[in-house]
């Protein structure tokens, strides 16, 4: 008994240690954030030189680079699917000449062609997103048979543990991969660069403004990794709280 109540005051003060993580976490991320937001709007009303939209741009990219067989869509984000091959374009980057756009074709038409050429170091997004969305849905799960556990349902309790376990396991993957994926974001952002240089059509001064927003972006992308990580213990922590609570009460 002594034991299951040493473990709940460990589980206490761990929630409090990792919510006190949260709180700092996240107004560092307000911050972050705000400074992404800021940059990227002030040069989405900025034009660059090249006079393209961004959809004729990333098409012009591609197809000087012989990736003929990359689409180049219209939809309600920006993003690059490796398995169907096509970039996706939020309208306003789409139909729209700023340096912000140009930023947002220049990291996704790199992508592209990192994938085409078997580059290993190219972030994989998608599987990162269906790992996410497993697991949050798995620890959805956990707290429903929680739920149904504390209630007096028989069984529930082992239940609960193994859709917890499972939804951890699958989490920590996903995390491992975004890890990684933001250690290569810098071997992209060269990339980037490089891509810009070869293809000499910005300027000097466009130039730095690009690799500007995609470092700000590496940034905002680390601390919502970060921010999504001690979340998942926070609530991890919860949970195995009540459960032991539970256990105590039975």
């Amino acid at each position: 008994m002594n034991s299951m109540l040493l473990a709940v005051d460990g589980m206490t003060i761990g929630i409090i240690v990792v919510a006190i993580i949260i709180g700092l976490l996240y107004v560092y991320a307000v911050a972050i954030r705000s400074y992404f937001q800021f940059v990227y709007d002030k040069y989405r009303r900025r034009k660059t030189d090249v006079e393209m939209t961004g959809g004729e741009l990333a098409r012009s990219i591609l197809d000087n680079y012989g990736l003929v067989d990359v689409e180049v869509k219209k939809g309600l984000s920006n993003t690059y699917r490796r398995k169907s091959n096509k970039i996706i374009l939020a309208f306003r980057v789409f139909s729209r000449n700023s340096i912000s756009a140009d930023a947002i074709v220049m990291q996704l038409c790199t992508l592209a062609a990192m994938n085409a050429s078997g580059d290993k170091k190219a972030p994989k997004f998608e599987s990162v997103a269906s790992l996410g969305v497993l697991s949050a849905l798995l620890i959805f799960a956990s707290i429903i048979t929680l739920i149904a556990y504390l209630a007096g349902a028989a069984g529930m309790g082992l239940v609960t543990l193994i859709v917890l376990i499972v939804a951890v396991v699958l989490y920590l993957i996903a995390f491992i991969i975004s890890i990684l994926n933001i250690k290569n974001q810098k071997y992209v952002n060269k990339k980037v660069e490089e891509l810009m240089n070869s293809l000499s059509i910005f300027s000097e001064e466009d130039q730095k403004k690009i690799q500007r927003i995609n470092n700000a972006y590496m940034q905002y992308r680390v601390i919502e990794c970060l921010l999504t990580f001690f979340y998942a213990l926070y609530f991890l922590f919860r949970i195995l709280g009540l459960l032991l609570k539970g256990i105590g009460k039975k």
